[in-house]
């Protein structure tokens, strides 16, 4: 390589200051200087060069520079000016976390930028115009303003209640696993057994060991008092065995029949014009599809495919040897439909489904009056069991109690455990209640009718209003006359009928992971999984603002965002 020469000219500073040569312009280290490899130096290019300006305009011109410059011509983020805090119009700070909260519910982020721009645009003149709202904000709202706003509203409303937790392990097909939790309690504010989605943790490892250390760790980041707890919903004692002795053939009918028609168009086309002819041109109704986990949506499943049981029976038979189809999966659907037997236990199954799927959903009510429950369940079962077994075979049920004979030959065993279960109920009493207090509170309460308590009650009240009306029932002195008794009482209902509440929780998470929010970490779900299954956006919304004491403003010059200290 050529050395360059020596120039008597020295590099001047100024140069750096020309429109021509700023921002890639500088003096050379010393050890090029030194070396005789000039004076001048080019950011961009990285080379050394004379100090001649003549050279140094002449290097702008070359295809080098040229293209290292634009590679370095990017467009920055404007330097933050200053940052504080400042007063939010309320109306404002309303309109955001409503516009957040509509979003966290229905599970579209994108749409919050394209919405703001176009409430700014129909509210020209009004507080609209201020609105400052897009993808990154609504996340930072949402995770430092909503979630734990959210959570201080559930935890204040608790406060040293007795409650009862639900909870589940995720059933979508993910690499990580998760346990979802819903608190039952007394609500003193709503005045009724409320269930709240409270949140949910990762699980790396199924044993009784990790997943009670995870319900602990959760309980304890969440402050609630362990001591508090007094029931356990969980779904492992209602494993599907049932299901487990219906015969293989009716599950691959109902499952295989709609899958046969669930992809192709020719052959429900097909299937429809030979329904038409059967049918005086009368379309079919769909085919129910099998639900995965439980075994009781069979019910929609077996009424269909037993409407429309002659039609499709004929339809297989005529496509199971057609040249076009080759399917083994059509003549074993034929030889299934050919069968009776087959006809006869769905025609069994109908019938006891809709009795027991009416068993199920009145469980599943959030309001379900737990008394009537128990006396319906009852009658389901003795209608099974007269359906089934012989009446000799039935024990008839005992009317008098007072019958002597019948006494002596009770085991005196089960009475025994009959009384121990009933002395462990009592513990359900918090520790620092006199219990004989309870035992005169009832006994007192006895003395009284319903319009004594309540005058709008008759004999078809809720245990829940009944027993929330004894609570706020006074004496002369404006004492809580049946305080211990009643809370009693309230704390045996918040104990968990059922885990629908956490299914519809994972429901809603499994439809937003898959379809709406794959990029929303943890807290975004439990918003959008709290806000869907039972909050109001604008009750919710007012709530918040009210709950949040300081709410910091901070202007980075695009989008604001609200912290809650």
């Amino acid at each position: 390589m050529v050395k360059c020469v020596i120039s008597k000219i020295k590099y001047r500073e100024e140069w750096q200051k020309e429109h021509l040569f700023k921002g890639w312009l500088c003096k050379a280290p010393a050890s090029l200087i030194s070396s005789g490899r000039g004076e001048a130096y080019c950011k961009s290019c990285r080379v050394p060069l004379r100090a001649q300006k003549h050279d140094l305009t002449k290097h702008v011109k070359t295809q080098m520079h040229i293209k290292n410059m634009e590679s370095l011509n990017v467009k920055k983020q404007a330097t933050l000016l200053s940052i504080g805090t400042a007063n939010v119009n309320e109306s404002l700070k309303l309109a955001e976390i409503k516009l957040v909260l509509n979003n966290a519910a229905h599970g579209s982020l994108k749409n919050i930028d394209h919405l703001c721009e176009m409430l700014k645009d129909i509210g020209k003149g009004s507080q609209l115009t201020k609105l400052r709202l897009h993808r990154t904000k609504c996340s930072k709202i949402i995770l430092n303003v909503i979630a734990p706003g959210m959570l201080k509203e559930l935890l204040d409303d608790l406060g040293e209640e007795s409650y009862s937790i639900l909870l589940d392990e995720s059933i979508d097909v993910s690499t990580m696993k998760y346990m979802a939790y819903c608190i039952r309690y007394y609500s003193k504010k709503q005045k009724k057994i409320v269930t709240d989605f409270l949140g949910f943790n990762e699980v790396n490892e199924a044993t009784a060991e990790k997943l009670f250390s995870d319900f602990e760790k959760f309980m304890n980041g969440l402050g609630l008092n362990i001591n508090n707890l007094v029931g356990l919903g969980t779904d492992g004692a209602i494993a599907a065995k049932a299901s487990e002795q219906l015969p293989s053939n009716i599950e691959f009918l109902l499952q295989n029949s709609r899958n046969w028609f669930a992809h192709s168009s020719l052959r429900l086309n097909t299937y429809h014009d030979l329904y038409a002819k059967m049918n005086a041109g009368k379309k079919p109704s769909k085919l129910v599809q099998l639900a995965p986990t439980r075994w009781l949506a069979l019910a929609g499943a077996v009424t269909s495919n037993l409407k429309q049981w002659e039609e499709l029976k004929h339809y297989f038979n005529l496509i199971k040897d057609s040249s076009s189809e080759k399917s083994y999966t059509a003549k074993s659907l034929a030889e299934v439909y050919n069968d009776d037997r087959n006809r006869l236990h769905l025609l069994f199954l109908n019938e006891k489904f809709g009795e027991i799927t009416t068993m199920n959903l009145a469980f599943q009510a959030a309001d379900a009056d737990l008394t009537k429950l128990y006396s319906d369940l009852r009658c389901l079962l003795l209608s099974l069991a007269r359906r089934i077994f012989q009446p000799s075979f039935l024990r008839p049920l005992v009317s008098d109690t007072s019958d002597a004979t019948m006494l002596h030959q009770a085991d005196i065993q089960t009475v025994q455990n009959a009384l121990l279960k009933s002395k462990q109920a009592i513990d359900l009493a918090v520790e620092n209640v006199d219990k004989d207090a309870i035992e005169r509170q009832w006994r007192l309460l006895n003395t009284l009718r319903f319009h004594d308590i309540n005058e709008k009650f008759d004999d078809n009240v809720k245990p829940i209003d009944f027993w929330i009306a004894v609570l706020d029932m006074r004496n002369s002195q404006g004492e809580r006359s049946f305080e211990d008794l009643a809370s009693f009482a309230l704390r045996e209902l918040s104990l968990p009928i059922s885990n629908a509440d956490i299914e519809r929780a994972f429901s809603i998470m499994s439809i937003i992971k898959k379809h709406m929010l794959k990029l929303f970490d943890s807290k975004m779900y439990e918003v959008s999984a709290k806000n869907t299954v039972k909050a109001n956006t604008v009750e919710t919304a007012d709530r918040l603002v009210e709950s949040i004491d300081l709410i910091r403003y901070a202007d980075d010059g695009e989008d604001n965002i609200y912290c809650q200290i």
